[in-house]
């Protein structure tokens, strides 16, 4: 019993290492500018919904519709 809860623990730990690097490469890419606006990340779905309701295909719609066929 005590084996499994020093392994518990241990998986845990690691976890949370997992947990802090992308906590960390995220503010680095932050930092370094690599990020985008909310604004066109919210607008790319609605971009693609209109798309597809519209008739008219953009790139990604065609990408995301080959994916799930």
């Amino acid at each position: 019993m005590l084996r499994e809860g020093v392994r518990l623990i241990r998986d845990r730990e690691a976890d949370l290492a997992t947990v802090d690097q992308s906590i960390a490469t995220g503010l680095a890419q932050a930092q370094g500018g690599r990020t985008k606006s909310a604004e066109e990340v919210f607008d790319r779905p609605a971009l693609q919904y209109r798309a597809l309701i519209g008739g008219t295909e953009c790139s990604s719609v065609s990408r995301i519709r080959r994916k799930t066929i």
